[in-house]
């Protein structure tokens, strides 16, 4: 009975070690873990209303930014605002006014820009001067005589009609197998000292008579040089204004610069006159086409004049999303042309402002669709404002990167103290498993030594009470045999 009572008696103290060993190790771990995770939720909350603060003092100096940078896109469109205006100043607008295409308007509301050769009026009649050439040359076919009548008109005729004829008198020796003589005539008109001082029909003569040397030399290594001559003074002339002010018509430009390049791309040759051009050309030659379709739809400032000045209004198009922009000068008034990707080059704020922080900004237009930054953002946008002044309608939204960073950032500390908790726990658990093992191993001991303890004595009992009772009666003297004593 004392064996099982000793063997109870450890097992419970080994419940009541690992008890205490949960109650003080892992409660008190748990505890911890919940106040951190509140602490870390706290935290988040705090940062994240100081960083919302921030980006959005951040985001009214962007905007501020971006107003200063379309005041000075505008000043550039100053240049435009005269009664006349040159293929320089159309060139410095598309070019750092980051425009598309424009529309220049005089005092009066009249088209200055772009103008078409049908606007011209024809003050001298070449048919009159011409019929009896025409004549012989197309439909008699006596091209000798054509090129004598062509020769002495000529000579009695300067300006528009003279250059007519020297077109028309090298044509004809041309078709007569002299074509060295065809090719000194046409120089006259090709490279004529009245190119300066020229008006938009006598520059659109000049570039006819270099197109013609270039069809009677292209292909001949005879003429080598003189083809590359005429061809550089052709794409020299066209989104060019010459000494008066006078250059070709936006037509007649467009058809230049698509004849050179067509040159240019059969001859391998011209390519070094060209290249370094050829993108400003293409460029130049898209603005004049987006000019010449809304010429047609703005003839006269009436309509524009009507709409707020300095801000986009979206226009009717029938490639691509197009945005007009209405500025009034002293002495003019001009329609700028931008599309989506010139307009997102106004914004340049954004990305600068943006780029290096845990926010992620979209610029949409007013119909919603975006112009810049993130297409797909994730979340609900934090702040919202206006682009500026001059977008009515357009919005900037922010959001944290990568949905709410803040959450996650937040879920990541959370996820390090648990594991760290529970890597304490496990330490704890594995020392008090030891000290557990430690304490059974005592209590076994402890146990052996009561058993050993208890046998011992229980085997001592008996013989010593004999002894005793022996002993005693030897003391009181009460045995008879003196032998049975010794």
């Amino acid at each position: 009975m004392k064996t099982k009572g000793i063997t109870g008696t450890g097992s419970n103290q080994l419940r009541w070690v690992v008890l205490l060993l949960a109650i003080a190790v892992i409660l008190p771990t748990v505890c911890l873990l919940w106040f951190m995770s509140q602490v870390v939720k706290n935290e988040r909350l705090v940062v994240r209303q100081k960083l919302i603060k921030i980006n959005q003092k951040q985001l009214a100096e962007t905007i501020q930014n971006t107003n200063n940078i379309c005041a000075e896109r505008f000043k550039s469109l100053e240049a435009g605002g005269s009664e006349s205006i040159s293929y320089q100043k159309i060139n410095l607008i598309v070019g750092d006014g980051g425009c598309d295409g424009l529309v220049v308007y005089n005092a009066a509301g009249n088209r200055v820009y772009p103008l078409l050769s049908v606007d011209a009026g024809d003050s001298v009649n070449l048919s009159e001067i011409f019929r009896d050439a025409w004549e012989l040359e197309f439909v008699e076919r006596e091209l000798s005589r054509a090129a004598q009548l062509y020769e002495d008109k000529a000579k009695y005729n300067k300006g528009r009609p003279r250059l007519v004829a020297l077109i028309g008198q090298s044509r004809c020796l041309e078709k007569l197998g002299e074509l060295d003589k065809a090719l000194e005539t046409c120089k006259q008109a090709a490279f004529s000292p009245l190119e300066k001082k020229a008006n938009a029909t006598e520059l659109f003569l000049i570039g006819n008579s270099r197109l013609l040397i270039l069809k009677f030399t292209e292909g001949k290594a005879r003429y080598k040089d003189l083809f590359e001559e005429t061809f550089s003074r052709l794409i020299a002339m066209v989104f060019f204004t010459n000494q008066s002010g006078n250059s070709l018509f936006a037509d007649q430009n467009l058809f230049f610069a698509e004849k050179a390049l067509e040159i240019a791309k059969k001859n391998p040759s011209l390519e070094s006159i060209v290249k370094p051009m050829r993108n400003r050309i293409r460029e130049l030659m898209a603005a004049e086409e987006l000019s010449m379709q809304y010429a047609g739809y703005f003839p006269t400032a009436t309509s524009v004049k009507r709409w707020p000045a300095d801000k986009l209004r979206r226009l009717k198009s029938e490639n691509g999303i197009v945005y007009g922009l209405y500025h009034q000068t002293k002495k003019a008034s001009l329609l700028a042309l931008l599309s989506l990707e010139s307009i997102a080059a106004n914004l340049v704020s954004y990305e600068k402002d943006f780029k290096d922080s845990y926010v992620d900004y979209r610029i949409i237009n007013e119909t919603g669709l975006p112009v810049a930054g993130i297409t797909e953002p994730e979340g609900e946008p934090f702040a919202t404002a206006s682009v500026g002044e001059h977008f009515p309608g357009w919005k900037v939204e922010l959001y944290f990167k990568d949905g709410d960073v803040f959450d996650k950032a937040a879920g990541e500390r959370i996820a390090t103290y648990t594991w760290t908790g529970i890597l304490v726990i496990a330490l704890i658990l594995m020392a008090g498993g030891f000290a557990g093992r430690a304490v059974t191993t005592q209590i076994k001991v402890n146990k052996l030594k009561n058993d050993f303890i208890a046998t011992v004595s229980h085997e001592l009992k008996t013989p010593l009470a004999s002894m005793r009772l022996l002993v005693d009666t030897l003391l009181e003297g009460t045995y008879k045999d003196q032998q049975q004593a010794r």
